[in-house]
């Protein structure tokens, strides 16, 4: 999702809802106020490939790119963006990479 989508949405909110965030098929009882918006000032990736037999994909900063030269890796891809991370508390991302 973009910043651009997410606005577009949260229009319909009442300007006082909290904001929850559930992990994908959570119940009701899962869910945390997000605490934290973090709009990361450095470059990131959108790394795409195969490890072994399984599709991946991940988000990193771009100064963590490596060639994935490890055994399995194989149709590695990526592209820049710039990211936006909502979390429920501190991350460590505070730290530099």
């Amino acid at each position: 999702m973009t910043v651009k989508e997410l606005i577009e949405l949260l229009k319909a909110a009442p300007p006082d809802s909290i904001v929850l965030f559930m992990e994908q098929f959570a119940s009701w009882t899962e869910g945390e106020e997000i605490q934290q918006v973090d709009v990361r000032p450095e470059p990131w990736l959108h790394e795409r490939g195969h490890h072994r037999d399984d599709t991946y994909e991940a988000h990193i900063p771009a100064t963590l790119k490596d060639p994935r030269e490890e055994a399995g890796y194989h149709d590695v891809t990526w592209r820049p963006e710039s990211v936006v991370v909502l979390s429920s508390g501190p991350t460590n991302l505070r730290f530099p990479f």
